[in-house]
């Protein structure tokens, strides 16, 4: 209760409550706020080396890569046969013409790790569901595999113009 409302004040007033609080503290804060996943494995989250985490909202699992790709400054391949959805999620896509991957996807995450399988593996032993979908690269491209074709991210933005 009251987290949107805690995040704004944090955020606000941060380098106000960093002179009050310990660091640890903070952190706790900031990664509770920001992530909201289980705090037990974000405190963890540096052993894997994780880099960068995307909560996914509005424009689901698209609009969230295109906005850790930007984030990061970086490109990204993501595999489509490695991709989760519920076969209801399915059904109700294709009863409505809706891309599956433009879903809101609230309350799931995009995480970048160096060590990501041993990332994922930790989460699904804290029962968290996760999988490995893909990998950041040296170039600028956003692409999902599907098979043997690549496909191109657009951005949010442009999309919302066409």
């Amino acid at each position: 209760i009251g987290r949107s409302g805690m995040s704004i004040l944090f955020h606000k007033h941060r380098e106000e409550l960093e002179k009050i609080y310990p660091k640890i503290y903070i952190e706790r804060i900031k990664n509770r706020i920001a992530d909201r996943l289980p705090l037990a494995e974000m405190e963890n989250a540096p052993f894997y080396r994780t880099t960068a985490m995307v909560c996914l909202e509005e424009g689901g699992l698209l609009a969230g890569l295109w906005n850790l790709g930007d984030r990061e400054d970086a490109g990204l391949k993501v595999y489509a046969e490695r991709l989760k959805y519920d076969q209801e999620t399915i059904e109700l896509s294709n009863h409505f013409n809706l891309n599956p991957l433009e879903i809101n996807s609230s309350g799931a995450y995009l995480m970048a790790a160096d060590r990501g399988e041993e990332l994922v593996y930790a989460l699904r032993n804290t029962g968290i569901d996760a999988v490995c979908i893909g990998e950041v690269t040296g170039d600028k491209k956003r692409v999902i595999i599907f098979d043997d074709e690549e496909r191109f991210l657009e951005s949010p933005l442009y999309k919302d113009i066409k």
